[in-house]
Order: C-alpha cells, then sequence, then structure tokens
C-alpha cells in the first residue's frame, strides 16, 4: 500500500478529498490537527507556535527565530513519520512529501482550483466579506510558498514536485479521489521491504534528531544523524563533553539498540 500527500493551496479541497480517499482505501487520514496534537503531546510544543512555524517562515537575519523553526520542524517530522507509520495513510498538509526523503511508496499529489471558488469558501466558512476573503486567501497562500521556498528550497507550483496535479476547473473532488485511488494501488507506489526499512529508519533519525534539538544540553550541537535498523550513527562531535551529552540524551529512546561515533571523540 502507499503513502499519499495532499498538498492544496488555502480552501481548494484537501480535507475533502484526503476524507474520500480514506474511505475508499480504508486508509487512515491524519491532518494538520492531528499531527499537531501529537507534536503537542511528545515534545511540549504547543499549538499556536506549531501554527506559527508551519506556515510562516522565519525572517531571513533572525538566528534565534531560525533555530527554533528548525526544532519545531524536526519535531513535526518525527511526529509525522510516527502517525504515518509504514504506510495506508493520507496527510493533507503543505508538502509533506519533503518530510520523506528516500522513501518510495508515496504519491504526492497537487490540488488546484479556481482563485474565485477558493475566495467564495472562504466567505462562506469564515463570515468576511469578498475583499477580506481575497485577501486572507491570498496571504496565507504566500505564506505557505514562502515558508516551501525558505525551507526547502522548493516552489510549491513546481509541478515536478508532484506525481499528480488536479486543477478542479475542470474536475470534481470525486473526479481525483477516483483517479488517485486508482494509482495508489500501482506497483510503483507500493510499499517494498525496502522503502519501509527507509521510512524505519527515517522515522527513528528524525525521532533523534528532535530529542537532541529540544534537549537543552544539546540543542546547540551540530550532529548529524543517520539510523540503520535501530543502530544509531552521530557526526560532528568533537569533544568527549559532547559526546556524553548527546549519548545521555538519546539512550533510552524508543527503537535505539546501540549509539556509534562516525569521527574519534577528543
Amino acid at each position: 500500500m502507499a503513502i499519499i500527500f495532499v498538498s492544496r493551496g488555502t480552501y481548494a479541497g484537501g480535507k475533502t478529498l484526503a476524507d474520500k480517499l480514506g474511505e475508499r482505501l480504508g486508509y487512515r487520514v491524519v491532518s494538520r490537527e492531528l499531527l499537531f496534537e501529537r507534536v503537542q503531546d511528545s515534545f511540549g510544543i504547543v499549538q499556536h507556535k506549531l501554527e506559527e512555524m508551519m506556515v510562516k517562515a522565519p525572517p531571513i537575519f533572525d538566528t534565534a527565530a531560525k533555530a527554533a523553526a528548525r526544532r519545531v520542524i524536526t519535531a513535526v517530522q518525527a511526529s509525522l513519520c510516527e502517525l504515518i507509520g509504514e504506510d495506508a495513510a493520507v496527510y493533507h498538509g503543505n508538502l509533506g512529501q519533503l518530510f520523506f526523503p528516500g522513501v518510495w511508496h508515496i504519491l504526492a499529489v497537487r490540488l488546484m482550483a479556481p482563485r474565485a471558488a477558493r475566495v467564495r469558501l472562504c466567505m462562506e466558512r469564515e463570515h468576511l466579506g469578498e475583499l477580506d476573503a481575497t485577501r486572507y486567501v491570498d496571504q496565507v497562500d504566500a505564506e505557505r510558498a514562502a515558508w516551501a521556498r525558505y525551507f526547502y528550497g522548493a516552489d510549491v507550483n513546481d509541478p515536478k514536485l508532484y506525481d499528480m496535479v488536479f486543477n478542479l476547473e475542470g474536475a470534481t473532488i470525486e473526479d481525483a479521489a477516483e483517479c488517485v485511488a486508482f494509482t495508489a494501488k500501482l506497483p510503483s507506489f507500493t510499499a517494498t521491504e525496502k522503502s519501509r526499512k527507509r521510512l524505519t529508519d527515517l522515522t527513528l533519525a528524525s525521532r533523534v534528531r528532535a530529542k537532541l534539538l529540544l534537549d537543552p544540553s544539546t540543542h546547540d550541537l551540530d550532529v548529524h544523524v543517520e539510523a540503520d535498523c535501530g543502530r544509531v550513527r552521530l557526526s560532528g562531535l568533537v569533544s568527549q563533553e559532547h559526546y556524553e551529552q548527546v549519548t545521555a540524551a538519546v539512550r533510552g529512546l524508543p527503537g535505539v539498540s546501540k549509539i556509534e561515533t562516525a569521527q574519534a571523540v577528543k
């Protein structure tokens, strides 16, 4: 089975498509709200901070804000890995596939809808006038695009980021759901043993990175983390003190069977 990521513009129908795919395929649906709840429960990052960091890119020259954003993004990646599991899941959010480099059984979908239709839906749901709704839609779209450029150097409108792009000006949500559900069953998007292992290793590595970035004793250290079947490999350590701090923070985390360093500790 596959993992499906649905990206969309503001009020473009991403949640509706995700729910329909969950019903058709029997996949669990992971919403941004569910993701934020997991991040808060696991890492103690409050909802309003998550909302801010996952929508708006930090100021370019604000190093403290950049460090805080990096910690939040790492916690989000770890939590999303855990919620997605091995496969059979749908997540609707901004470029979720970028959190999963090297995982092959991912079907990335982009949903587009006419601006006028999105504005009308915003007016209905937010009880706004047309001018305010237009400003809101344009602002959120711009913020999401800036976020993707800042963290991943990606253009949300680049079709190369997606396996399928649907324009709802000519198609319906039902059409999109039928096409995506069919495609998700193709061999190209079916999980393999190798791809599942990659996801398992990525989940553990992201959990370790989140622990190091959120632990006061290690959050300033520049440590690269790799995982392989429970073995965690750390590089970038330069002193015995750093080694002891990092291993103390990592030891005992679920899934960690062994800790290795990629260089001699001084």
